[in-house]
């Protein structure tokens, strides 16, 4: 994924800094904009005017740069001279050619200025993602984790397993019953009990008294016990003539997964670590029955909330407060039940520059967690890059004028208009009107 760094510092900055700047940095890194420019002046056989490198105008001066390695860099000097900002648009492996940059145009200022020190401010929001740390912990699941996370993106199973988690067991039968289809509820069994969220036992349940006699992991356990002559301890009638029935439960593994909806940062940060993201770089914060994920993307914070329940309009006021506290530049709100409109309103409302998305379900979430990001990539690469586009235009006239006449002003004729009487002396009117 694509890595934003932008700082900035202001102090009083000598006019010719922009060429100063540009004259250090054309030997390692190559101008965009200037570097099309010039090709206008060549295509003509023009000498190139090295007041246009770097770019300047009323509204401000700077250039971008190609690095070696493919990588984006610019300076921005605004129009109040004060404030230049250094930044820079990054793949995987661009910090190390960013720093040189960086370097470049930190040591120019220094020797222009005469002074050792400059007070550069970062403007991605890197403390208040380090606060964020601070109270927040990361998320370590196991590999195991990992596969039943995506087993429970299939809603049938996670239906069953998150209605037998507050039981101590649950039958086969009621299994049936909660799918309306028995064929669908073996299928979703044998999947729970491959993905070891769910184990089955057999029961054998006294007729009469309707207790429970004994209870094995298969149902040939039951069998050798009758062969072997085993009867009821409460009515004395063999084994094989009671009521035997399946027994499910969930396991340690099940109950955590389902626990405040545990598989779903699970997933999503399965989801991240395949768009590029880090493990350690993505913070976790649970509350009583959801959990928070924050990381950073294209220089700013991005938090998703994961919801196993119907959202309610306290969620929303609660999510109202994270955006704000964290600086939050896009929100990402995952449930496995619709939104309904109003809450999508409300929060929209209370957010009017911050982008936010609602994921009612998992799946293409990988598809959708990338589209989401690059999308919002594109819009802040546009913002860093706007700026400059006051800087390409080109006055081709002029430059025609200068092949065509080299270079020479073009003087215009001057059409002498008709003197007015007004203001003319007596002698001057006598004189036109005896010619009359």
């Amino acid at each position: 994924m694509m890595t934003i760094l932008k700082k900035e510092i202001q102090t009083d900055l000598p006019s010719s800094i922009s060429g100063i700047l540009s004259s250090d940095l054309k030997n390692d890194f190559t101008p965009l904009i200037s570097s099309a420019k010039k090709e206008y002046w060549s295509a003509l056989g023009l000498p190139f005017p090295e007041d246009l490198s770097p770019i300047n105008a009323e509204s401000g001066s700077g250039e971008f740069y190609l690095s070696k390695g493919g990588n984006l860099f610019y300076f921005k000097i605004p129009g109040e001279k004060n404030r230049l900002e250094c930044g820079g648009l990054l793949k995987n492996d661009g910090i190390q050619e960013f720093n040189q940059f960086f370097d470049v145009v930190s040591r120019s200022i220094q020797r222009e200025l005469k002074t050792k020190e400059l007070n550069w401010k970062s403007l991605t929001p890197d403390e208040t993602f380090q606060n964020l740390l601070s109270y927040g912990t990361s998320l370590n699941p196991t590999k195991e984790e990992f596969a039943t996370a995506r087993e429970l993106e299939n809603p049938d199973l996670l239906h069953v397993l998150m209605n037998t988690q507050s039981l101590l067991s649950y039958s086969s039968r009621n299994l049936a019953n909660l799918l309306e289809d028995r064929m669908k509820a073996d299928s979703v069994l044998e999947k729970l009990v491959q993905a070891k969220l769910m184990t089955k036992d057999f029961v054998v349940l006294c007729k009469e008294k309707g207790q429970q006699i004994i209870k094995v992991a298969s149902r040939q356990a039951i069998d050798e016990t009758s062969q072997k002559g085993f009867k009821c301890f409460l009515c004395g009638k063999p084994i094989s003539e009671e009521n035997i029935e399946e027994l499910l439960s969930a396991t340690e593994l099940g109950r955590k997964m389902i626990d405040k909806g545990y598989w779903m940062p699970v997933r999503i940060l399965e989801t991240l670590e395949r768009l590029g993201f880090k493990n350690q770089d993505v913070i976790k914060e649970a509350e009583e029955d959801f959990f928070t994920l924050y990381f950073l993307s294209s220089g700013e914070i991005v938090m998703t909330a994961t919801f196993p329940r119907k959202l309610t309009l306290s969620d929303a006021y609660t999510l109202n407060a994270k955006l704000s506290v964290s600086r939050a530049g896009i929100g990402i709100i995952t449930s496995t039940q619709p939104v309904s409109a109003v809450f999508k309103e409300f929060l929209a409302q209370s957010n009017p520059q911050r982008p936010l998305h609602f994921l009612e379900n998992f799946s293409n979430l990988e598809e959708r967690f990338e589209q989401i990001i690059k999308t919002r990539q594109q819009e802040i690469v546009q913002k860093v890059v706007e700026p400059f586009t006051k800087f390409t235009s080109i006055t081709l006239s002029d430059l025609i004028s200068q092949k065509l006449f080299g270079g020479e002003e073009i003087k215009k004729t001057q059409q002498t208009a008709p003197s007015s009487k007004r203001g003319r002396g007596k002698q001057e009117v006598e004189e036109e009107k005896a010619e009359s």
